[in-house]
């Protein structure tokens, strides 16, 4: 159980980072409205290190989204069902648990300055994190 939600987690994370600036080029061109989200404004304007901002949170949903993925197909696949119908339980639970930071990384990718803002919710208060470095996007 762990070691297939291990492996399928470190693969996400190996193959989120490998793509993150295709990922970034492909959210700055669904939002064309906002001014200066190229990847050749980041390069000049932030420098190559920012073309993986949004990453770091990134990595943080890419390692249980695709865990749980892997262990839910394996699990169903174990259990007698098909492919189709064990990819579709491993995809959907996967992404019903991960989604929410799916918007916290949207946000921070289209964001066009050095200085992160996100809230992090903790208990029944909100606080506000300013200043974050581009790596590690949140801090808890």
């Amino acid at each position: 159980m762990s070691t297939e939600f291990l492996i399928g987690g470190t693969a996400g994370i190996f193959a989120r980072t490998c793509v993150a600036p295709l990922d970034l080029y492909k959210i700055q061109r669904q939002n064309d409205f906002i001014p200066h989200t190229t990847l050749r404004d980041v390069f000049k304007k932030e420098g190559i290190r920012y073309l993986w901002k949004g990453n770091g949170i990134n990595s943080i949903k890419a390692f249980p989204q695709n865990g749980i993925n892997c262990f839910v197909y394996n699990f169903c696949k174990r259990n007698g069902y098909n492919h189709f119908i064990s990819g579709g339980f491993g995809g959907a639970t996967s992404m019903l648990i991960t989604y929410p930071l799916e918007t916290i990384r949207c946000r921070i990718m289209l964001q066009t300055n050095h200085t992160f803002s996100v809230l992090v919710v903790r208990g029944s208060g909100v606080l506000k994190a300013s200043c974050v470095p581009p790596c590690l996007e949140i801090h808890f």
